[in-house]
């Protein structure tokens, strides 16, 4: 039965005012004031639960848990005065809330309980609700018009003889529920601490902020569906007319497991399923609809007004009604950056987005605003604030995928002013990266920071790169950023993905900037760089030729990025084992160096450690690890002990004492540092996998050849993965490995390590290379093994060939490359 309540009545010449909800007495009139409207007489409610939104053939999915929480609190037996009656369910917009709420009320009416829903959409409707609740339960339409009618409801409720279940619905704006008294929480308004046994208020809401609640009232928070669960519902709409559970799967994953919009594509698909003419541009499967969302050609954001944007715009709208107008650029911004979690604390900076074309969006922000901004945007659930778990941890926020899609499609409109949130977007990011909050990328106590920034970076440069509007000056500062990331993913040895995006960033700068651009350069040298890396020597050579005369040409033979692209050609030329070229580069690098950097910078260190590398080849250990130490203690008092580059050089030290035969003392230089490296590095670094690849060096110089195949097998493993099958290093691992394999006599498994190590050689380094000939050496002297089965041959055989592999196994596992470190450039 439908409830005709009194709603509020202008009188001609009548002045009055108060709060939201106020009652006074004129003329007999029950006269509310509304401050959000005009006065109206009278509007129709009824509190019946909607129980015909219900439909048993699409059952709710993923709630079984706060279901059963809340029907126990409907059990009398169940009663514990500890525990709040007042449950305020709270989400996103659209995550399910109601629906809870409308199975709860068919839960109760089935048990017999009252049940009352009041929708609190605005203060006129709620009102009108109470009162109509109040008046069943035994109010008189004379108690109610005397200003303390949430007083009188309350005083009925607590003595209700019967169990009964209040929903109230959609208090988006809680506020209203205080119902003039003051604030909600004080607990004197239309929803209030009560100690009735077997009542229960549930309120549903998209604030969850616990200051606007109460401590009386229990918080309740409702996610996105599990993949399995949103899959259930995509099927519980088409059964299998629409595809697999497969398929079904892929778009529930899609659609981010928001109920809403499950029931969007579902009730669509069902639809078009059945329909025996569908159209042509129906469409009628799962994989359909999430191609036509992937390519753009669904829109569930907007469309008639009616989609699921705009129920998140109608959250915005409340917090600019509550003079917080600033969530929705800030909002937009967000959705500038890529899917991914945002260290807020560290990207977003009010003062340079006063600074940016959004200036006047926000104007008058600063941190206090920003703050306030983001818990409001949390409390709707449009962004999930995390606090961090340790002090080291960063402050991150998310924008649910969906809510950022929905951003983004506003964005692209005509009016959207995409480009100036993609300019504050980039403005932001540049500053973070620049001004040294993050510290530099390949030192890795700053890695966590790197890692945070990184997918943003490279988003956010990807966007701009599209966008022919956007100046030179600021396409240079996006790919500058994101030139950082890439150093910072060569420094955790993922060379393929830095690469990939270096090549990206060139053909970007190249466009925009220019070749002969400085950032273009610094782009261009460090492709040779991760080549190099890679272990693609002829690559990296015809790289780094090509910018050693372009910055001579643009910058001088004495500029510090020229003497770094040099430095570069004498590890290669090195590593090609071309040692004479590649000393005397070295030594004309390091007095240029000495001379425009001073004798401790870390990259004029990195070529004495170089040279120290030639005299270590030599056979000149006492003066290469005099060098080295030299080295070290100039590294220890510049970058600090536990610096990759002072790790590298304790690493070289310890490869010197084993060449001299020091190997008790080698083990445990290695083991130290390889502690050191696995906390500093990881364990999958590369240079981990060198100190590793040491010790087993170490353990079969000493005989234990079954601890060493056992070493040389864990890192051959992790340098295939981490490096390729044919990086230098994985085939110098696969070598020993299979040298000790000769030592344990598995003559076979031995031969056939050898030969693919020799393919790869011939294959990279040719047919002459000393790394070539060892391995040549060995499988011939292995084959002579084999034919005679003579014990000595095998001990001989596998001397000689350790012999000539000794130097360039052991030297080529790791060089010092600072410039990476520091600069991340060679």
């Amino acid at each position: 039965m439908t409830e005709q309540v009194p709603q509020q009545e202008r009188i001609p010449g009548q002045q009055a005012s108060g709060n939201t909800e106020s009652t006074i007495l004129q003329a007999g009139h029950d006269i509310r004031i509304n401050a959000l409207g005009p006065v109206e007489r009278a509007v129709a409610v009824s509190v019946a639960p909607p129980l015909g939104r219900r439909d048993p053939a699409t059952p709710l999915r993923g709630r079984a848990a706060v279901l059963d929480e809340l029907s126990a609190l409907l059990d009398p037996s169940q009663y514990d005065p500890a525990v709040s009656r007042v449950r305020v369910l709270h989400g996103l917009g659209g995550c399910g809330k109601t629906s809870i709420a409308l199975d709860l009320t068919y839960f109760a009416a089935e048990r017999g309980i009252d049940v009352w829903w009041v929708s609190a959409v605005d203060a006129i409707t709620l009102t009108a609700g109470m009162h109509a609740v109040a008046r069943r339960i035994g109010a008189s339409k004379d108690e109610l018009l005397h200003g303390d009618a949430p007083d009188v409801l309350w005083r009925r409720l607590d003595a209700y003889g019967r169990n009964w279940l209040l929903v109230v619905d959609n208090a988006d704006d809680p506020e209203i529920l205080a119902s003039g008294t003051g604030r909600l929480h004080n607990g004197q308004g239309w929803v209030r601490p009560h100690t009735h046994r077997t009542g229960l208020v549930v309120v549903t809401s998209r604030d969850g902020n616990p200051d606007t609640w109460g401590t009386w009232c229990a918080l309740r928070s409702v996610g996105m569906l599990d993949n399995a669960d949103a899959t259930r519902v995509l099927l519980d709409y088409t059964a299998d007319r629409a595809g697999s559970a497969t398929e079904a799967a892929a778009l529930a994953h899609r659609l981010n497991g928001l109920p809403i919009v499950l029931r969007l594509a579902g009730a669509y698909l069902a639809d078009t399923t059945m329909s025996p003419w569908p159209g042509d541009d129906a469409i009628t499967s799962f994989a359909g609809y999430l191609n036509a969302l992937d390519d753009g050609r669904l829109d569930i954001y907007d469309g008639d007004g009616s989609g699921i944007g705009r129920s998140w715009e109608l959250s915005l709208d409340l917090l600019a009604r509550q003079g917080i107008p600033q969530v929705r650029p800030l909002l937009r911004l967000l959705s500038c950056l890529a899917d991914a979690p945002v260290a807020y604390s560290i990207i977003l900076d009010p003062q340079t987005l006063t600074a940016s074309p959004l200036a006047t969006l926000f104007e008058g922000l600063d941190g206090n605003v920003l703050w306030r901004l983001l818990k409001s945007l949390a409390n709707l659930c449009l962004i999930d604030l995390s606090e961090p778990v340790r002090a080291s941890s960063q402050r991150l926020l998310r924008v649910h995928p969906l809510v950022r899609e929905a951003s983004r499609h506003h964005l692209n409109k005509p009016d959207g002013q995409i480009t100036d949130y993609v300019q504050g977007a980039i403005a932001l990011l540049h500053r973070a990266v620049e001004t040294g909050l993050t510290g530099a990328p390949e030192w890795p106590p700053a890695w966590p920071l790197w890692q945070a920034i990184s997918p943003h970076a490279l988003h956010v440069a990807r966007t701009a790169s599209a966008m022919v509007e956007l100046t030179p000056h600021v396409i240079g500062q996006a790919t500058g950023a994101a030139h950082l990331v890439a150093r910072h993913l060569r420094s955790r040895g993922q060379f393929a993905t830095a690469e990939a995006e270096y090549r990206f960033l060139l053909d970007v700068q190249g466009r925009v900037l220019g070749a002969d651009h400085p950032l273009t350069l610094a782009t261009h040298h460090s492709i040779g760089g991760v080549l190099h890396d890679r272990g693609m020597l002829t690559e990296a050579e015809v790289v780094w030729r090509t910018v050693l005369q372009l910055r001579q040409q643009a910058l001088g033979e004495g500029h510090a990025d020229t003497l770094f692209t040099r430095h570069g050609l004498a590890l290669v030329m090195h590593d090609q084992g071309k040692l004479p070229e590649a000393e005397a580069e070295w030594r004309a690098v390091l007095l240029l160096r000495i001379n425009v950097l001073g004798e401790r910078h870390p990259h004029t260190l990195a070529t004495r450690h170089s040279l120290a590398g030639i005299l270590h080849q030599r056979g000149q250990y006492e003066e290469a690890e005099s060098e080295y130490r030299r080295v070290l203690e100039i590294q220890r008092e510049v970058v600090g002990s536990s610096h990759p580059d002072a790790l590298a050089t304790r690493h070289r030290i310890a490869v010197v004492l084993h060449d001299r035969g020091e190997l008790a003392q080698a083990e445990e230089e290695f083991r130290t540092v390889l502690e050191l490296r696995r906390r500093v590095l990881g364990e999958d670094h590369p240079h981990t996998l060198a100190t590793s690849h040491g010790i087993a060096v170490v353990l079969h110089g000493r005989g234990e050849f079954g601890q060493a195949e056992e070493e040389f097998r864990s890192v051959l493993e992790l340098r295939r993965r981490v490096l390729g099958e044919d990086h230098p290093h994985t085939l110098e691992t696969r070598f020993k490995f299979a040298l000790t394999l000769m030592s344990l006599e598995q003559l076979g498994s031995a031969e056939a390590e050898y030969a693919m190590v020799l393919r790869a050689r011939v294959r990279r380094l040719g047919e002459d290379h000393s790394e070539t000939m060892a391995v040549r050496l060995a499988l011939e002297e292995l084959r002579t093994l084999s034919s005679s089965r003579h014990p000595a041959s095998a001990k001989a055989g596998e001397a000689r060939g350790a012999d000539v592999a000794e130097a360039a196994v052991d030297l080529g596992g790791e060089g010092l490359r600072p410039e990476k470190w520091c600069t991340g450039s060679t």
